[in-house]
């Protein structure tokens, strides 16, 4: 490297200082640069994040054209079909690319979002293993019909999305709407900002059962969900996902109708 090279890269590191260090390697004989710790484990978060997307593909299926509309979401690839086709032990391709199917499955990978919240104890063990997280704002008040209706509804038994077909639960029962609500937790648990517009969720409603009102179902659970209304968009999101000032996670409920009376509190994540 001449020296024009050098100065200009002594100033790009020193601009960016933050970013790069630079060490001596040799006895002082060498100049290296090296990533900050922070920036290496921000590659690393990266390199998970589409570890975890290819993992999300392992256990995917329907159509293809609409896999392709959660892209931005989901962190899948521009070129879509022919990641797919990468794998052919894995996926095929039918109907004109139109559709994806799995080859084969893979047991171990169909665990949700909400299961792995349940082994790793952020919901309160009491409620059973079917309860979802679910926030509170601070000094929430309720009366003990409520708390009844919640707990209730918490320790309602229902099959995993990957195993119930839709069949089973009529969609205007109770066990039937909290299946749905399990679908779509599972569905924003998927993608990288846990959120997406409903919009997106429509090409799944065939294969999925998703029901014409999504809007309104999660909408009349806002303990777990968030639906916001923007230039005519609706956007759908993972409560338990969003830290808040003015928001924590209840794991059970508070008897007393007072928030954090004798539930157990913990900042929502």
């Amino acid at each position: 490297m001449d020296e024009v090279s050098k100065r200009r890269m002594s100033k790009l590191l020193r601009k960016h200082a933050a970013v790069f260090k630079l060490t001596y390697k040799h006895h002082r004989a060498q100049e290296w640069i090296e990533l900050r710790d922070f920036m290496q484990e921000i590659m690393e978060a990266e390199r998970q994040a589409i570890r975890d997307r290819d993992e999300k593909l392992s256990v995917s299926i329907g159509a293809s054209d609409s896999a392709q509309e959660l892209e931005q979401e989901c962190a899948f690839p521009v070129d879509f079909d022919g990641f797919l086709r990468r794998y052919p032990e894995d996926f095929r391709l039918a109907g004109g690319s139109r559709m994806v199917e799995l080859v084969s499955w893979d047991q171990s990978l169909a665990v949700t979002d909400r299961e792995r919240a349940v082994e790793a104890g952020r919901t309160q063990r009491i409620l059973g293993p079917w309860a979802f997280v679910s926030t509170f704002p601070k000094k929430f008040e309720a009366d003990r019909i409520f708390w009844e209706e919640f707990d209730k509804f918490q320790t309602l038994p229902m099959p995993s999305p990957y195993e119930d077909p839709g069949n089973s639960a009529d969609p205007s029962s109770l066990s039937g709407e909290k299946r749905l609500l399990a679908v779509f937790h599972e569905l924003l648990s998927l993608t990288i900002e846990k959120r997406a517009s409903l919009a997106k969720f429509k090409g799944f409603k065939q294969e999925l059962r998703l029901p014409e009102y999504s809007d309104a179902l999660l909408a009349s659970h806002p303990r777990f969900f968030y639906v916001s209304e923007s230039n005519s968009r609706q956007m759908a999101f993972l409560r338990e996902a969003y830290r808040e000032n003015d928001r924590e996670s209840i794991h059970g409920p508070a008897k007393g109708g007072v928030q954090g009376a004798a539930g157990e509190k913990a900042l929502c994540i």
